[in-house]
């Protein structure tokens, strides 16, 4: 019965008219790909089998197999000795044998009067020079005013000193290798300028001295870095911050610490000390505060400081005004804090310590790369500081303190075509009106008057 069904429905003879009529063509794709002009492969000297200078390479040559090397940060090893021709350098510059030497800025003029001194610094070629290999930590000031000589101190233990202004023949810069490590902190002598101080991250303290022309160790210690220095007025001793979080008291003519304060429990970048009152110290420090101290009152066991400034982030310096009325914090979260130290007296019932009398917004993320900023204060003017700049163009900056430390304000911004780089460090003359700033790549820069 089913067959009957089909049959009945000729469906073979529908199927058979749905089958395409003749055979489809099949196209085969060729099996060659079109050539493609391909450039020769570059391949470097060795593996062709050439030296540097193009020569064969001998026939026993072993290349090392990959990741043999593995490079490590090495330093050189320090040294005191002094060649003959910089002692003869270091002679001329004891000597001040320049009769035209500038006069002696005035001192506590008006704001308006010292802008306008400011205004009057530019930048030469003979003012600008590669003093170091390295990066430039730190940098100081000789408080002669008859020859501008700056000295610097770089990452890898250099010191340079710079006479600016010499002649063609003469030797303008002589460098030295005292330290093993960063160069972070450097001082010509309080009572005595013809000795240099440097510290560094090797734990040593040395002194160049310019007329004996010999380097001499103060101190020196495996279990710390030390990082910056100040003078005791009217004495040779000085304080000195470590990575350990103490502050050591130093007599270099005894070569010896005469105290030791443990007052922070992380680095402590810079100590300051109070000119008008010695034993009033501060201290920035990693652990994001300032903190201020009596010397005579630090006992034993955990110190308690007078006040603590408690900052964003960490303080990367702080320091005291030469006239002691003011102190100035530098922190890396963008802001500079001022403080009247009159307003100090009394113990804050804040948290965070004392409120700055004025803040100012400043731009601080130097990165990994740059020198970290800090405020230097000009002891030629009340209230005056300068600082290293990111802005563009490169420049650097000066912020001014009104009397009672309610505004801080930014006086100056020092430009010139001959600086196209961040001046991290920026350190004014004692007496003249000339800046020592450097950058990154050892390059000092003297701005002075036109």
């Amino acid at each position: 019965r089913n067959q009957e069904m089909l049959a009945k429905l000729n469906l073979q003879a529908h199927a058979a008219s749905l089958k395409p009529k003749g055979k489809k063509k099949i196209v085969r794709r060729s099996s060659k790909k079109a050539s493609i002009k391909r450039e020769p492969s570059r391949r470097s000297l060795r593996v062709q089998g050439l030296t540097a200078d193009g020569e064969k390479l001998p026939d026993n040559f072993r290349a090392l197999p990959k990741g043999a090397y593995k490079p490590e940060r090495v330093h050189e090893e320090a040294s005191m000795e002094i060649s003959a021709s910089n002692k003869d350098f270091l002679k001329q510059l004891t000597e001040n044998k320049t009769k035209d030497g500038e006069e002696t800025a005035e001192v506590g003029v008006s704001t308006l009067k010292y802008a306008e001194r400011l205004a009057m610094l530019q930048v030469d070629e003979q003012s600008v020079e590669k003093l170091t290999p390295k990066r430039v930590y730190s940098a100081a000031l000789h408080p002669s005013t008859d020859t501008i000589m700056g000295a610097v101190g770089d990452k890898i233990g250099n010191l340079a000193l710079w006479k600016v202004g010499s002649s063609k023949k003469e030797a303008g810069v002589v460098s030295f290798h005292p330290h093993a490590n960063v160069v972070s902190g450097l001082m010509f002598g309080a009572t005595n300028p013809n000795k240099l101080y440097s510290c560094s991250y090797d734990g040593r303290i040395r002194m160049l001295d310019l007329q004996k022309q010999a380097f001499d160790e103060i101190y020196q210690t495996n279990e710390d870095r030390f990082y910056v220095m100040d003078f005791i007025k009217n004495s040779e001793n000085f304080y000195i911050s470590s990575s350990e979080g103490f502050v050591r008291k130093i007599d270099p003519r005894a070569k010896k610490v005469v105290e030791e304060f443990a007052l922070h429990d992380n680095k402590i970048f810079t100590v300051s000390v109070n000119q008008e009152n010695p034993y009033e110290l501060c201290t920035a420090s990693l652990d994001r505060t300032m903190r201020l101290w009596d010397a005579r009152k630090i006992g034993k066991g955990k110190p308690k400081p007078i006040h603590e400034m408690v900052h964003g982030l960490s303080v990367t310096g702080a320091s005291y005004s030469p006239d002691g009325k003011y102190i100035v914090s530098c922190c890396n979260d963008h802001y500079l804090r001022v403080w009247n130290t009159a307003k100090l007296t009394a113990k804050s019932s804040d948290e965070d310590g004392p409120v700055p009398d004025s803040r100012v917004r400043h731009n601080n993320k130097t990165g990994r790369w740059l020198t970290k900023f800090r405020c230097y204060w000009d002891p030629k003017q009340q209230g005056a500081f300068t600082i290293g700049s990111m802005e563009r163009p490169r420049c650097i900056e000066v912020f001014g303190v009104n009397e009672d430390a309610s505004s801080t304000s930014l006086i100056m911004r020092l430009r010139d075509d001959n600086v196209a780089s961040v001046q991290s460090i920026n350190v004014p003359h004692p007496k003249l009106d000339v800046i020592l700033s450097a950058n990154s790549s050892g390059r000092g820069v003297m701005w002075t008057k036109a």
